[in-house]
């Protein structure tokens, strides 16, 4: 479960025997439905049961592995899906490529809900993406907001270090950013 995408059917098939067991039929009466299955899966800290839907526990445990495929880079896992599938990038941006494994296509299934909660964490910014990779809040902006014109659109973070003028219009940008999403910066 932690490696591959389960079939939709199959993960539906094992929540039904879930259901059956707590409401299924004993001795020809069907149970009781004392409480929805949605209050049971909330967590134990409110008091029930804390059952998993299983569909996005396994989507989690898939996202798991490639956030170790990103941050565990000297892994013998991450060297060979690195040696494989993405020699001259990194997993963020890998193509699906041709013939790919089944883990593989499992992984890239998983890649959207790691990138949806994932950012830079700024460095020397060598091969961080300006407007492309999320190292602000909230990177894509707005229609009323315009990009810094200085900057190309491939323009690393490290490549406008020597920028003040730039950095300082970035900065404004966050700001406006903040502004509009209720935030601190």
């Amino acid at each position: 479960m932690s490696v591959f995408k389960l079939p939709h059917s199959l993960l539906k098939d094992i929540n039904s025997l879930f259901h059956n067991f707590w409401w299924g039929q004993q001795d020809r009466e069907n149970k009781i439905h004392w409480i929805s299955w949605k209050w049971m899966e909330k967590s134990k800290l409110e008091g029930v049961m804390s059952f998993k839907d299983l569909e996005a526990f396994n989507k989690v445990m898939l996202a798991k592995q490639c956030w170790r495929l990103i941050q565990q880079l000297e892994s013998l896992v991450a060297k060979v899906m690195k040696a494989k599938y993405y020699p001259r990038s990194i997993f963020q941006q890998a193509k699906l490529g041709t013939k790919p494994s089944f883990i593989w296509r499992c992984f890239l299934s998983a890649r959207p809900l790691v990138e949806a909660g994932a950012y830079w964490k700024v460095e020397n910014g060598s091969e961080m993406h300006i407007w492309k990779d999320k190292w602000i809040a909230h990177p894509t902006p707005s229609k009323s907001l315009s990009p810094v014109k200085v900057l190309d659109k491939i323009a690393t973070v490290s490549s406008s270090n020597s920028s003040r003028e730039v950095w300082n219009q970035l900065w404004q940008l966050q700001v406006s950013y903040g502004e509009k999403y209720g935030e601190r910066v």
